[in-house]
């Protein structure tokens, strides 16, 4: 058996590739506002109180929680980039670009500005991604059917 691919998917396999590299960008975020501000493991976020105490400490819970919305999308956004691909290389590529670019700016704008900064600067096209994908993805699955008959 032999699997071919289209040509020009290897744009998507960079893409792919690139969002390990987001999550390393974000697990570092983490590191370095947990250090500044002083949360020790295996606490996930700051307190309320320690919060309100340490400005640090807020960073810290939004640099957390912008991680973690990444990683709640990362699956379908990862399947979407692969499967659009299939049949969409190059647009699966350019989708796949924006959602990293995107989730870069995200992270950085949330981990500075609080909830303020999630939708400004790149956040809505972070945002937006994993909801086409799953479009696109479904799009694909449908041209490949219809294919078949």
């Amino acid at each position: 058996m032999h699997l071919v691919l289209p040509d020009n998917y290897a744009f998507v396999l960079l893409v792919v590739s690139s969002y390990a590299f987001l999550n390393v960008y974000q697990s570092l975020n983490v590191a370095r506002t947990r250090k500044a501000a002083g949360i020790k493991y295996p606490q996930v976020y700051a307190t309320k109180q320690e919060q309100e105490a340490n400005p640090a400490a807020f960073a810290f819970n939004c640099a957390q929680r912008a991680h973690y919305n990444t990683l709640e999308s990362a699956a379908g956004v990862y399947f979407g980039t692969l499967v659009t691909g299939l049949r969409y290389p190059l647009a699966a590529a350019g989708m796949g670009a924006a959602y990293f670019i995107g989730r870069i700016i995200f992270t950085a704008s949330y981990t500075k500005n609080g909830p303020d900064g999630r939708g400004k600067y790149g956040g809505a096209v972070g945002g937006t991604m994993p909801y086409l994908f799953a479009l696109s993805t479904a799009w694909t699955a449908f041209q490949m059917l219809k294919l078949k008959f």
